[in-house]
């Protein structure tokens, strides 16, 4: 976990976590993953004990699919990180994690409430899975606020 994941966690919160059986909807994989994560940063999982912890929430076609894929590369070493990024590629597209890119650098506010705002951006954000700096977070954030709300919140300089 990344130390901007870790500013926006409160750790007093308990993450549910869910068992992901595979789904043709790719965000579905991209959120399980994401709360995986918070799961095992918040019970403060050991990197070699991760793969086994995620594993322990997969289950009927996607627990399935992994098995196959062990069996596959048995001469392989695999991690957390190496399920998280096979599971990915299997139930998401390159064009479907293009397309949550260019939805994230152009999401804006409008006429919505700031907390609707902000929950989009952070969960396009936890989707895709992608380490982005602190500072630029809160640039995009900024950039996407309603100019009337911006201008108020984070004056530019």
């Amino acid at each position: 976990m990344t130390m901007l994941h870790c500013r926006f966690w409160d750790p007093g919160f308990e993450v549910k976590t869910r068992r992901f059986h595979g789904s043709p909807h790719p965000e579905d994989v991209l959120d399980w993953c994401w709360d995986i994560e918070l799961k095992m940063y918040q019970r403060r999982v050991k990197p070699n004990l991760q793969l086994t912890f995620a594993l322990g929430y997969l289950d009927g076609s996607a627990l399935c699919w992994w098995e196959r894929f062990e069996m596959l590369n048995s001469d392989s070493y695999f991690d957390w990180d190496t399920l998280r990024n096979r599971l990915k590629d299997h139930y998401s597209t390159p064009s479907y994690c293009k397309q949550l890119g260019e939805h994230f650098l152009n999401l804006v506010q409008g006429c919505r409430p700031v907390g609707d705002y902000a929950s989009e951006f952070f969960t396009l954000y936890s989707r895709m899975g992608r380490v982005i700096e602190v500072d630029k977070i809160c640039d995009y954030f900024h950039k996407g606020l309603n100019p009337n709300i911006g201008s108020r919140v984070y004056p530019r300089v």
